[in-house]
C-alpha cells in the first residue's frame, strides 16, 4: 500500500488522466488475475 501516498502527493495534470485511467486499468487486470489464480488453486485443492 505504498503507492497510495504517492498518488496523492503527485499534482493533478489535466493531460494526464488517460495515462491515469489506463494505470487503474492494469491495476484492475492484475487484480483478476490475482483471483483466478486463487480460485483455481482453492479448487484444485
Amino acid at each position: 500500500m505504498r503507492l497510495l501516498p504517492e498518488l496523492k502527493r503527485r499534482p493533478k495534470v489535466p493531460g494526464d488522466t488517460s495515462r491515469e485511467t489506463a494505470k487503474w486499468g492494469w491495476y484492475i487486470l492484475i487484480v483478476f488475475f490475482v483471483l483466478w489464480l486463487v480460485y483455481r488453486w482453492w479448487f484444485d485443492n
